[in-house]
């Protein structure tokens, strides 16, 4: 009976830690958010407009920088967005013909995307300029502007929500 209710107890006092970091840090899944530089980058260049964005990141840009980012597509896809908006996204970013004139049609002033989308070779061919590119996302501009700060590099740890 004395070794069920240790075990029962060492059981329970495991638990008990990983239920307390859990609630400390709700972990983001690091394949479905942009690399905190990216974050950093919006940030400490202040940039604000219109964003043509992957819609898995469009919450993230709007939690983290509405008002002053607009974005274009975000993951309640289904209850905001039409079924044309959505599809006309899917095939901008998968650089089908039909979607090829997103871009000029939404007129953003940046898009930021996964690296490894088709379209994102096919931008700077159309006049875009990378201003940041990571290892997980790229971020466009109509022209590169001077001033723009590279962020300092973050450390690797568990990403927290909100984040970055």
């Amino acid at each position: 009976m004395g070794l069920v209710l240790a075990t029962t107890g060492l059981v329970l006092a495991a638990g008990s830690v990983g239920i307390v970091r859990n609630l400390a840090c709700i972990r983001l899944d690091e394949d479905w958010v942009p690399e905190p530089a990216a974050a950093e980058f919006v940030k400490v260049n202040r940039l604000q407009g219109n964003t043509l964005t992957w819609f898995d990141w469009g919450e993230y840009a709007i939690w983290h920088f509405a008002p002053a980012i607009k974005v274009s597509f975000d993951g309640r896809r289904e209850t905001v967005y039409s079924e044309a908006i959505r599809t006309r996204h899917l095939l901008f970013y998968f650089d089908q013909p039909a979607g090829r004139d997103l871009a000029g049609a939404l007129e953003p002033d940046y898009i930021w995307l996964r690296t490894d989308l088709p379209i994102v070779n096919i931008l700077p061919q159309q006049g875009w300029v990378p201003i940041f590119s990571g290892s997980r996302s790229v971020i466009f501009a109509r022209s590169r502007d001077a001033d723009l700060r590279q962020p300092p590099a973050t450390l690797p740890g568990a990403r927290c929500f909100p984040g970055p």
